[in-house]
């Protein structure tokens, strides 16, 4: 059943947990219908009335799974222990065999996570509320409809806490929000208030935005800085994602992933200074060729596609890409 060259290693869920994640273990033997935090059909058997959740733990900073039917709680290997009615050292040499065969891989979605709840943190609650024409005229400004804003985990809020305690901040027409979703935490947006009140946020580097709705492989990505930016450009038919602002750093587990994934990286921040900053930071780390609109009034390209329409941002989209290949060709035949 394994790999008898592995039985005289270290057998141990430390030893394993350098290898992977506890996200990665349960959604890798679960399968796509595993959601941390939500209430699921239990895999141990016929389950027509969902009762069976992963949470996290932050006493003992790690996740366990909660079987409401039966009580029984317990940590990843004791998971797959039940679900394969083995014994606990088989089922850390299951992992192990999984892992040894590539099949059990490590993810960003389970580094993130483990970094969150390993991490003193804060936890953000949501209000969801439904979608009204309010919303549909502020995010149709940038031509985008209620399914991109499903497809990206977009939603309107009512009003949202911080560890617990209520923000002062409700809804209204004069200051709408909403959240983004990001894994399992949050980002608030308030695009009508102060700078000072417009984010919200406990995600961390590792929380690429857009990162979830990539396609697995095409010939170019695009890294700009807002999630709106990543939108649309998704709906030109690009794709695209982007870290938490300007100066966040994308770690290099990510980029080197990106980078087997996609044929072309460019970077596309914002066309002011701090924009262009962030983006040779980036671009000098990793080595990633850069495009800025031309003009200062448009500095990204939501603000150009609002100004001009989708029709224009996509003329302008092939312009820009173009001139960057254009460059790349030059600088190869003057080597």
């Amino acid at each position: 059943m394994y790999d008898t060259r592995l039985t005289n290693i270290d057998l141990s869920i430390d030893s394993i947990l350098e290898k992977v994640t506890e996200y990665d273990i349960y959604k890798y033997y679960i399968g796509q219908s595993f959601k941390l935090g939500r209430i699921m059909k239990s895999p141990f058997r016929d389950d027509k009335h969902p009762s069976f959740g992963i949470f996290k733990s932050i006493k003992n900073k790690s996740l366990l799974y909660k079987d409401l039917a039966t009580g029984k709680t317990g940590n990843c290997i004791q998971f797959v222990q039940e679900l394969f009615n083995i014994s606990y050292r088989e089922s850390l040499l299951k992992i192990l065999n999984d892992l040894t065969n590539n099949s059990l891989i490590r993810s960003v979605e389970g580094i993130s996570i483990k970094e969150d709840y390993e991490s003193t943190k804060t936890i953000i609650s949501v209000c969801r509320r439904n979608l009204c024409k309010i919303d549909d005229n502020y995010w149709s400004q940038y031509c985008l409809e209620r399914s991109d804003l499903r497809y990206f985990n977009v939603f309107p809020i009512e009003m949202y806490w911080i560890n617990e305690i209520v923000q002062p901040w409700t809804y209204n027409v004069a200051n709408p929000g909403y959240a983004y979703q990001i894994y399992n935490k949050y980002k608030i947006y308030k695009p009508l208030s102060n700078k000072k009140d417009k984010w919200i946020s406990n995600c961390n580097s590792y929380d690429i935005q857009g990162y979830e709705q990539l396609e697995y492989q095409n010939d170019l990505l695009i890294i700009t800085k807002s999630l709106k930016d990543v939108m649309v450009l998704y709906k030109m038919g690009y794709n695209a994602i982007a870290p938490h602002g300007e100066n966040y750093l994308i770690p290099k587990c990510i980029i080197d992933s990106l980078k087997k994934r996609f044929i072309k990286i460019v970077i596309f921040y914002d066309n002011d200074e701090s924009g262009k900053i962030g983006s040779n930071k980036l671009s000098n780390k990793y080595t990633i060729p850069t495009i800025f609109i031309p003009y200062t009034n448009y500095k990204d390209i939501s603000d150009y596609v609002k100004e001009f329409g989708l029709d224009e941002g996509k003329k302008l989209m092939k312009e820009l890409l173009s001139e960057e290949t254009k460059k790349v060709i030059k600088t190869i035949k003057s080597q």
